[in-house]
């Protein structure tokens, strides 16, 4: 984790309604956290909590109603180049290859001040980054689904952005492929020393990842809990230090102390 105490996004006040059905639904209630610059954030919740919600706020893909948002000290108004998304979908063209892929997610304003080499050599970095040299030419059905993810998170970082947001990037992926991912978003983080924050059903995901756990209740999302992983990198996820930072969390997630804890959770 980065020793920098600046805060690079700030949640103030933050509640969101939706409206369903003519009628206006609770979605987020009074948030308020700080993520330190070059933190790995990791937000879980049950289905419906808002977590997702939250993360597009912090985009500025989804508008901040009632609260504040500030990434880098600027209110979130719109979304900008200081943030970069990658989704649970890889959402890659069917027809390009990875390079055109990456290529689409340079703005339209950075575009314009690169000429095609320096974004042949742009993108080329971060498929070296990533993991994908080899693969420049091959197109989304000729990559596995963990790929494809790589592909993504190389789009998500193409105008160097501060923050890089993951919504259950690994949610689709067979287990192995998603413990080599998360090596690989690991490993990407600490070359890169963005600031990363993750969403996430899988409690043993956010522990391994996390400097930090957020814990959601049920919707309306209330923030329940933050939990500072101190466990020193790489982690072991057998270790009883691991598993008692899981019992914690599972005690808050489910509010339920008799419940009998599973023992592992994916």
């Amino acid at each position: 984790m980065s020793n920098d105490n600046t805060n690079q996004i700030e949640i103030h006040g933050v509640n969101k309604k939706f409206v369903i059905d003519k009628k206006k639904v609770d979605i987020l209630k009074d948030i308020n956290l700080e993520f330190k610059k070059g933190e790995f954030i990791c937000i879980v919740g049950a289905s419906g909590c808002g977590k997702s919600t939250l993360l597009r706020m912090i985009s500025g893909l989804e508008t901040v109603e009632e609260g504040e948002i500030t990434v880098g000290g600027q209110k979130v108004t719109q979304p900008t180049l200081k943030t970069g998304m990658v989704f649970q979908e890889s959402r890659l063209f069917p027809w390009s290859n990875v390079e055109k892929n990456i290529e689409f997610g340079i703005t339209h304003s950075k575009s314009k001040k690169l000429d095609k080499y320096a974004k042949k050599k742009l993108v080329n970095s971060l498929i070296e980054l990533v993991g994908l040299k080899g693969f420049e030419k091959a197109i989304p059905k000729q990559l596995s689904g963990g790929m494809q993810q790589r592909v993504s998170i190389a789009r998500g970082l193409i105008n160097n952005p501060d923050v890089l947001l993951l919504d259950e990037p690994f949610g689709a992926l067979d287990a192995i492929t998603r413990i080599n991912m998360q090596n690989e978003i690991l490993r990407i983080w600490e070359a890169e020393k963005k600031t990363m924050v993750l969403v996430t059903h899988d409690i043993d995901e956010a522990i391994y990842l996390g400097d930090k756990v957020v814990v959601l209740s049920s919707r309306p999302g209330t923030l329940r809990k933050v939990f500072n992983v101190d466990l020193p990198r790489e982690r072991d996820r057998n270790s009883a230090e691991f598993a008692s930072i899981r019992s914690k969390i599972y005690k808050e997630f489910f509010n339920d102390v008799k419940r009998k804890e599973p023992e592992y959770y994916i």
